[in-house]
């Protein structure tokens, strides 16, 4: 209901509240705030109600809310086009990418090479150790470095550095945190130290 969208963007920029939120993770949800059909319809009418129809994708809805913006947080983003992906890119709001939950439940591959190339905020998720299986934050950054390039076709699509700064710099900066992230002078952080001398030649 994009009345109760405005009311959560308008109480939360009044309270300086972050906002978080899943956007896009199935065609199901395009299916339904286009054109009030598919899955969420039945379910909503097994539930009594009829559908709302926006005529609108699920990303145009939010912008249309005021949900498109700096301090919002969008987990997963698996169906966005190239023109909501700079949209996104744009507006300030940042995405979550969630790799395995997204293969566990065949939601798709979000495009995060196009995210990245757009210059927007991503960082890496798991979802939950109810869709994703346990919180092994290595075993997500291997799985968002794999999907992504097999969805791609393209070994060079996205590269290891590019994943480790999704799960450091661009989660913090997801999550609006402007302290953590980085090792630098200033910055608050436990520091991981990772041997990867057995992954080296000779």
């Amino acid at each position: 209901n994009i009345e109760v969208l405005r009311l959560c963007a308008e109480t939360c920029a009044n309270m300086d509240m972050p906002v978080a939120m899943h956007l896009a993770e199935t065609r199901a949800e395009a299916e339904y705030t286009r054109y009030g059909n598919g899955p969420i319809a039945e379910w909503r009418r097994e539930l009594g109600y009829e559908p709302m129809v926006s005529g609108m994708s699920p990303t145009d809805v939010l912008a249309e809310a005021g949900l498109l913006r700096c301090g919002v947080s969008l987990a997963h983003c698996v169906h966005l086009s190239e023109e909501e992906v700079a949209l996104v890119a744009g507006s300030g709001a940042a995405v979550v990418h969630c790799p395995r939950s997204n293969a566990r439940l065949g939601a798709g591959v979000a495009p995060v090479p196009a995210m990245v190339k757009a210059e927007a905020v991503v960082g890496l998720g798991t979802d939950s150790t109810a869709s994703c299986g346990e919180l092994d934050f290595f075993d997500e950054m291997r799985c968002a470095l794999g999907v992504n390039r097999a969805i791609s076709e393209d070994a060079g699509a996205i590269l290891a550095k590019d994943v480790l700064e999704l799960a450091t710099a661009g989660g913090a900066a997801a999550l609006g945190l402007a302290d953590v992230g980085t090792l630098e002078p200033g910055m608050r952080a436990d520091i991981l130290a990772v041997d990867v001398g057995g992954m080296l030649p000779g």
